[in-house]
């Protein structure tokens, strides 16, 4: 009798899912780096680390979960290179004693190791879930008036000026952006429009000019993706712009590579990141950091004397210099078997998942040129957690939809015309 009550309340206690457990640990990585204002000891910099050991906690879970699940399954490319990555990211951050990029860099292992356990449809579902609660998150400020600098610019008239709220606006609109790429599939939804509808706000607020053109593009490039056709021709230009990228890199170091950048910030600003970059390169030109880079700390003891800022507001170049050429070359090669990745599969079998990855991988991109947010471990885990192969041999395409607003993501807007036509007798029945 004892037994089979234990039995029953075992029933009773439903546990987390892991990839409910995956998807929180993901959404709560992206709130924690979006958190960078205050250091270790302030009240904010205790509840930053709270919200990184719920993190943690839920990752780890997860992975106990999923390690008891014992089904064969072939090894995914992207997820050896994913984990090859990491590896050497890790070791190099470890060398220079980088403790907090070391720890998130193995919790990105973690990730790629769950993700293999857990199908691509509940990945992005509870992805979606636990998104929209860290975007709630991010705005709970706004709702007390909190966090405005009422002397920064602002998009729309009556706005207090751009928000900060927890940390700063481009991390917020990093945030944000990344949201509403998420939700364009399931905008015919009511979770998928609130996700969106709470995003767009979150968007306005911060007005990123950088979320704002990477969002565009993510949206041009999941709808232009609708068919195969599309998709083989990006699939041949994705080797073209890593390699192009990778040149650029190298001559951007060069006197000649300097020398633009100096005519570029004679015509150019984008809010003072042009500037930076020409002095960046022009100070750290003197240092032999192409191999081996000179370390976070090392990069911000120079932007923090040009522009008192702790990065220089561009993945692809402070990896270049903190890290070194090879790992930014390892950087740009994830990217591009990502995206290859996510392409084959449109040409093989379209659907919106595999849309989606290649809308995630652009918006990403776009952003590392100007941003530093997608060099953090939880960004390349994205992108992976996206088209690595799902256990079992499971289909990697949603369900099907059930009605014809669901075909169409943004169905619901033909409602009024559809009840037009029927009040009009136009439709039979």
């Amino acid at each position: 009798m004892a037994h089979v009550a234990r039995a029953n309340l075992l029933r009773l206690i439903r546990f987390p899912r892991v990839d409910d457990l995956l998807a929180a640990g993901l959404a709560i990585e992206l709130l924690f780096i979006s958190m960078n204002t205050a250091g270790l000891g302030s009240p904010y910099g205790i509840l930053r680390l709270l919200v990184l050991g719920t993190a943690v906690g839920a990752i780890s879970l997860a992975a106990i979960s999923g390690a008891a699940r014992r089904e064969r399954r072939a090894l995914d490319k992207v997820w050896v290179l994913a984990l090859v990555y990491f590896a050497w990211v890790g070791t190099q951050r470890a060398m220079y004693a980088e403790a907090l990029n070391t720890a998130l860099t193995i919790l990105g292992v973690v990730v790629v190791f769950v993700a293999a356990r857990v199908s691509l449809e509940d990945r992005v579902a509870g992805l979606r879930r636990w998104v929209t609660v860290v975007v709630v998150a991010l705005l709970l400020p706004a709702l007390v008036g909190q966090g405005f600098d009422a002397t920064a610019r602002s998009w729309f008239p009556g706005l207090q000026g751009r928000y900060f709220g927890f940390s700063n606006p481009d991390a917020l609109g990093f945030v944000a952006g990344l949201a509403i790429v998420l939700s364009i599939p399931v905008l015919s939804r009511w979770r998928g429009r609130t996700l969106f509808g709470l995003s767009v706000v979150l968007f306005a607020i911060t007005a990123s000019y950088t979320a704002a053109i990477a969002t565009g593009l993510a949206g041009i490039a999941y709808f232009v993706l609708s068919g195969s056709r599309g998709a083989r021709v990006l699939r041949w230009s994705i080797p073209a712009l890593g390699a192009a990228t990778i040149a650029g890199l190298i001559w951007i170091s060069t006197d000649q590579g300097i020398a633009a950048l100096e005519s570029l910030r004679r015509h150019v600003r984008l809010s003072g990141r042009t500037e930076l970059w020409a002095e960046l390169m022009s100070l750290t030109s003197i240092h032999d950091y192409f191999w081996t880079g000179l370390g976070n700390r090392g990069v911000s003891v120079y932007t923090m004397k040009i522009m008192e800022v702790n990065s220089a507001h561009s993945t692809l170049l402070q990896m270049l210099l903190s890290a070194g050429f090879l790992t930014t070359l390892f950087f740009i090669v994830v990217f591009a078997v990502v995206a290859m990745r996510a392409l084959s599969r449109i040409i093989a079998e379209p659907g919106r998942p595999q849309r989606l990855a290649f809308a995630v991988v652009t918006y990403m991109f776009v952003t590392s040129l100007v941003s530093t947010e997608p060099s953090a471990p939880v960004c390349i885990s994205l992108i992976v957690v996206l088209v690595v192969s799902s256990p079992g041999g499971q289909s990697l395409v949603e369900p099907g939809p059930r009605t014809p607003s669901e075909r169409d993501p943004f169905g619901w807007w033909r409602v009024p015309r559809v009840l037009g036509r029927r009040l009009l007798g136009s439709e039979r029945g």
